[in-house]
């Protein structure tokens, strides 16, 4: 065998016969033994050794060797390294590659002293190698040179490695000393006892695998002794692992402090039967399976830092306490996993903050006898919860469950963000002091909770937005109250109620925190149960005045149902508290608020409806009074009261504030007794929806305030009375007002109102009674006024009704307009029917819009009948058929829009302006705008037509000159398929002539060969506009006429008399807008400063481009073609008589956007004769024509002879023109 080499000099010398006994070598002792042998005091071990099966080294009593090899160093075989008591194995390395490799099989067993004086580690590298210490280990020094601290004992993976077992001592004096134990099947590390001591800073430490951590600590001189998350070399996964199915931690003495070991139970169950003492700085205990048990012999104590719990189970069965130095100090646990205090367990909370997320459950006696409790995770009380002192905070689930009882005391319980249910008994036990109930969460109570404590601190404070839900039965004894602070709630799903009268009423109160949901009940038996703290509830929820009164105030939501009395004491009731610090006034939620009361309903006597901008609806019965003359009642917020139900306005006056609102969709009953007053002010509206009615049956509704409004969108049927706006109130209909009784009906008011019928609104008026619009009142128009009524409909002085709608007046009712009163229409105005209407008084009747006179039959006139009275027509006024419009002397009728006659047949009966004699002749027809004929005949009536009936209208655009001064006047016949003429007839000028001027702000256009203005025959001068279009062939009386420098003729139809031109002609249709040709039958005269406006839209005609026409014959060519008569090709002007041209005129053609072309020719001029110019210079000087592009020009040498213009090629152009076009013709030629 091999054998160390001191060993082997032995052999040699006792070979050469030299005798050696008993001597001792100090010397290297690495190396292979295949002997048993025994090591020397003072020996050293730098290398390797191999010790065989069945051989054992011995370090034997005093003697000391030491390893301090420089590098890693495997020890193998099968056979053991025995330290014996007194010996000593130092490890006292100087390099980081320090490791002490225990491999193969090789077991080292430790009865003496194993000592680490730095960082040298021992491994134990495969499943069969093992450490036993039965002796002591001792770690007296950590790092040396580069020998780096801590020291390891442990395995070469987390899946291999060697066993370690401890039945002796550890000490560590300075450094630290890991002892990582083997995760390989039945290798697990092991301690059975000993003492384990640590000095100054000395830890000890362990991780690993482990199937038994038994031992007595003491660190009384210092250091720790702990559990850690060492993770030497990578090879445990930085984890202290339970190896057996109990893995036992029992350390007695100064315990075992869990710091930041990482423990998984693997599996199994780790138990704690001795003294666990938490400090964790990450410590965990984790794993998919398995549980840590701290024993009914165990104590578990809470002393600060943090433990995460994943999945797994901590179980108490023996003692766990916070026992912090602090009232300070934090211990938090967290993680998945479960806290469980089982039957025999206690826990006691003593001083400090424990802060945990892990599920609790409680089965036994939980105490928070002075400690801040934080439960981030669940927490399931099945034994007794005593939160007696200090505070609890939970932000996770927890449960009082059936056996459960939950004992409240002068304390504070801070629910955030989750709920704690009472499925058992939970109780405000006899103590004075207020208990809080706060923070973001939920009390559920699904059992009994019992306020029954009465004296000067009796409330059960909910506060944050803690939510108490009462499932079971919360029972008020005597006079305790339930008070809401910031947003804390009670959600009621069963039964809330006071059964027993007492000294004070119980007030519910506070913010708004009630929830009543449905199925839920308030029921007050005896006394008075105020319900003021508002809240929400639920339609299904019952609220019951049964022997008490039921008060509702503060600030609600929902829906509160039920049913009152009718007996001053058993009242649902809107009132006065008479305690100041307790709400009296009903404030409506941001969801709103329905009251349901039936029986007696609700009572509003007293104090305010606040709505906050919200709605306040009333599905049952509801009543406003006033229990003592002059009680005061608001409706403020800016939000509704809205009625589905009953209303009944009985006496009193509602003030509306902030623009509040009182909506109905049910039934609104103004019942105020004969002429009693009552109604509403200040600053808000009354709305009456689709589907709702309001009706006033009696008294004076009377809408007084800043801005007080009434808006109907259902039915207002106005029986009897009166309605008065004041100071600025609006009436406004969006729905249907009916009217229909026999008496007046006043819209009254201190003439700052204001009655508005909107576009969606109809007013039906059917009956004979007066209609009055009083002073200061003003009706505005949107929608439909159905005026069927015979009555009068009166506009008072100052007074308006202003039409943006439409009007059907189909009645013969009157209307009367005082002076300073308006009647405005900007919409429709229908009048038809056959009956006379009458327009009176000496106000002033204004068409923005457009007024359709339909009347028809024999009584088919509208007559203004009154001096001083005033009809302006800015819009549209439009006669359909042939109805007659009679004006008496002093009225005036002025048109600044358009009046338009429409004939539906070829009745020579005029539409008419006309006066009757006894009216007086002061009667005045006014024409700034435009009249136009599209059928029919239209007359300005005087007494000259052949009938002593009429008197006259006077025309203000007849100078009484013979001059048409103004306005336009429009004839068509060509627009109107039942007619064949278009005609006016101004009679004021005479009977069949006497216009000779048409003036200069006159236009006068005649369309279609039925078109006729009659005084027109005697026509001598234009300083106007006057055109003849579509076949009017004009001709005056006279031979001639003559156009002046300011006037114009046009059109595209003819002229037969001589015609003399200073001014200018424009051809064309459209009052010279469209191309056209214009005819002078007689001879034409243009005089100097005369103008032509000529438009080219498309050629006459274009020479061929074949190349057969040139520019040395393009002259002949187009001289050569016939007659071309133009049509609206362009405009033309065809003179059947002589034609004279001045030099001193002007011919202005322009182009409309056509394209000019070589070739073109336009053929502007046909004569019978032409005077006036003979040389082409005069032609060209007269003539303003369009600019053409480059390379073009015009020729005008054909015009003194054909009235032609055409486009040629500049000269220089011409012949790169010609050669092209011989080619082109070369070309043709081959082909």
């Amino acid at each position: 065998m091999s054998r160390p080499r001191s060993l082997f000099l032995a052999s040699l010398l006792l070979t050469l016969g030299i005798g050696i006994q008993n001597a001792a070598f100090a010397a290297e002792v690495g190396g292979t033994y295949s002997a048993n042998a025994t090591l020397a005091n003072g020996d050293t071990w730098t290398t390797g050794t191999t010790i065989n099966s069945g051989v054992t080294v011995t370090i034997p009593d005093l003697a000391t060797v030491t390893y301090n090899a420089t590098a890693n160093q495997n020890h193998g075989g099968a056979g053991t390294l025995k330290i014996n008591q007194g010996g000593t194995l130092l490890f006292d390395t100087k390099t980081a590659t320090d490791n002490f490799v225990v491999t193969g099989t090789l077991s080292v067993v430790n009865d003496g002293t194993v000592q680490f004086d730095a960082g040298t580690d021992l491994q134990l590298s495969t499943n069969g190698s093992s450490f036993t210490n039965n002796g002591l280990i001792l770690k007296s020094q950590g790092t040396d040179a580069a020998s780096n601290d801590p020291a390891y004992i442990y395995p070469i993976s987390q899946t291999v490695g060697g066993k370690f077992t401890n039945n002796g001592n550890i000490t560590v004096q300075a450094g630290h000393l890991n002892i990582a134990g083997s995760q390989a099947a039945g290798k697990a590390a092991s301690s059975t006892g000993g003492t384990f001591t640590t000095s100054g800073t000395g830890v000890l430490s362990f991780s690993g695998g482990w199937s038994l951590l038994r031992g007595t600590s003491n660190m009384s001189a210092g250091g720790s002794v702990e559990l850690s998350d060492e993770d030497p070399a990578a090879t445990t996964g930085t984890f202290f692992v339970a190896m057996a199915a109990t893995t036992i931690l029992d350390m007695q003495g100064d315990g075992l402090i869990w710091r930041d070991g990482k423990l998984r139970p693997n599996g199994n169950v780790i138990n704690n039967q001795g003294l666990l003492r938490l400090q964790g700085v990450g410590a965990t205990l984790s794993g998919t399976s398995g549980s840590f048990l701290n024993s009914m012999y165990g104590t578990f104590r809470l002393e600060s830092g943090d433990l995460t719990v994943t999945t797994v189970t901590l179980r108490n069965e023996g003692a766990m306490t916070l026992s912090a130095a602090t009232a300070a100090t934090v211990v938090t646990l967290s993680g998945t996993g479960l806290l469980e205090n089982a039957t025999t367990g206690t826990i006691t909370l003593n001083t400090g903050i424990l802060t945990t997320s892990l599920a609790i459950s409680n089965d036994s006696t939980m105490t928070n006898a002075g400690a801040t409790l934080n439960t981030n995770g669940s927490f399931t009380n099945s034994g007794t919860f005593n939160q007696t002192s200090g505070t609890w905070n939970l932000t996770a689930a927890a449960t009082n469950t059936g056996t459960g009882t939950l004992n409240l005391k002068g304390t504070t319980v801070t629910i955030t963000g989750t709920t704690l249910t009472n499925n058992g008994v939970a109780a405000f036990i006899a103590q004075d002091g207020n208990v809080t109930l706060q923070g973001t969460g939920t009390f559920l109570n699904n059992g009994t909770f019992n306020h029954n404590y009465g004296g000067s601190n009796d409330n059960l404070v909910l506060g944050g937005t803690m939510t108490f839900q009462n499932q079971g039965t919360f029972e008020f004894w005597d006079r305790g109250d339930l008070q809401f602070v910031a947003s804390g709630k009670f959600v009621n799903n069963g039964l809330l109620q006071k059964t027993i009268a007492g000294a004070d009423p119980s007030f519910v109160y506070g913010e708004a925190g009630f929830v009543a949901n449905a199925g839920s009940q308030v029921l007050s038996r005896s006394g008075t149960l105020r319900m003021a703290s508002g809240g929400t509830s639920n339609a299904a929820a019952l609220w019951t005045a049964n022997g008490g009164n039921l008060d509702i105030a503060g600030t609600w939501t929902g829906t509160i149902a039920g049913s009152s009395g009718t007996a001053s004491t058993t009242r649902v009731r809107i009132t006065d508290s008479g305690n100041a610090s307790v709400a009296s006034d009903l404030t409506v939620g941001s969801g709103g608020l329905t009251l349901n009361i039936s029986g007696g309903g609700v009572y509003w006597d007293k104090k305010d409806i606040l709505t906050g901008g919200n709605t306040l609806s009333n599905a049952g019965l509801f009543n406003i009074i006033d229990t003592l003359a002059g009680d005061v009642k608001t409706l403020r917020g800016g939000g509704e009261l809205f009625n589905t139900g009953t209303l009944k306005l009985l006496s009193g006056t509602v003030t509306l504030a902030d623009n509040s609102v009182l909506r109905n969709q049910g039934s609104i009953s103004i019942e105020l007794g004969g002429t009693g007053t009552g109604g509403f002010t200040g600053v808000g509206t009354l709305n009456n929806d689709t589907g709702g009615t309001l009706t006033h049956v009696t008294g004076n509704l009377t809408f007084t305030g800043a801005d007080v409004h009434l808006l109907n969108k259902g039915t207002y049927d106005w029986i009897s009375g009166t309605i008065t706006l004041n100071t600025g109130a609006t009436w406004e209909n969006q729905g249907t007002v009916i009217i229909n009784a026999t008496s007046a009906h006043n819209f009254a008011g201190d003439g700052t109102g204001t009655l508005k019928n909107a576009a969606t609104g109809t007013v039906n008026w059917s009956s004979a009674g007066a209609l009055n619009i009083n002073a200061g009142v003003t009706f505005s128009n949107d929608g439909t006024v159905n005026w069927n009524a015979n009555g009068v409909f009166n506009i008072a002085t100052s007074a308006t009704f202003d039409n943006n709608g439409t009007v059907n007046w189909g009645s013969s009712g009157f209307l009367s307009i005082a002076s300073g009163g308006t009647f405005r229409n900007d919409g429709v105005l229908n009048l038809t029917g056959n009956a006379n209407r009458s327009l009176s008084g000496a106000g002033t009747f204004e068409n923005n819009g457009t007024f359709n006179f339909a009347a028809s039959g024999a009584n088919d006139n509208l007559e203004s009948l009154t001096a001083g009275g005033k009809f302006t027509n800015n819009g549209t006024f439009n006669f359909v058929g042939i109805p007659d419009y009679r004006i008496i002397s002093g009225y005036t009728f002025t048109n600044l829009g358009t009046v338009n006659v429409t004939a539906t047949s070829n009745s020579t009966d005029a539409a008419q302006f006309f006066s009757n004699l006894a009216d007086g002749n002061g009667a005045i027809f006014d024409n700034q705008g435009t009249v136009e004929v599209n059928g029919g005949l239209f007359r300005v009536t005087t007494n000259v037509n052949g009938s002593t009936q009429f008197a006259n209208v006077a025309l203000t655009q007849n100078d009484g000159a013979g001059t048409l001064t103004g306005g336009t006047w429009v004839a068509n016949s060509t627009v109107n398929a039942n007619t064949t003429f278009a005609k006016i007839d101004l009679a004021p000028f005479g009977v069949s002539s006497g216009i000779t001027t048409i003036g200069q702000n006159a236009v006068v256009d005649l369309i279609g060969s039925g078109a006729e203005l009659t005084q027109l025959a005697s026509l001598t001068t234009v300083a106007g506009k006057f055109y003849v279009s579509s076949g009017k062939n004009f001709n005056a009386t006279g031979s001639s006429f003559t156009v002046t420098s300011t006037g114009t003729v046009g059109g595209n139809g003819t002229f037969s008399d001589a015609v003399v031109i200073n001014g200018s002609v424009t051809p064309g249709s459209g009052r010279g807008t469209q191309t056209g040709k214009l005819t002078f039958n007689a001879g034409i005269t243009f005089n100097a400063g005369s103008s032509i406006t000529m438009q080219l839209a498309s050629p006459t005609g274009t020479v061929p481009q074949d190349g057969s026409v040139t520019l040395s014959n393009i002259s002949s060519y187009i001289n050569g073609l016939a007659d071309l008569d133009p049509t609206t090709e362009h405009d033309a002007i065809d003179a059947n008589g002589t034609l004279t041209l001045n030099p001193g005129m002007t011919i202005s053609v322009v182009s409309t956007g056509m394209t000019f072309t070589y070739g073109q020719y336009f053929d502007l001029f046909d004569w019978t004769a032409l005077v006036g110019i003979t040389t082409q210079a005069e032609v060209d000087a007269i003539f303003d024509l369009p600019t053409l592009a480059e390379g073009h020009e015009w020729k005008t040498d054909l015009f003194l002879t054909k009235g032609i213009v055409y486009v040629v090629p500049e000269p220089s152009r011409a012949v790169l023109l010609l050669g092209g076009m011989m080619m082109l013709v070369m070309r043709r030629r081959r082909k």
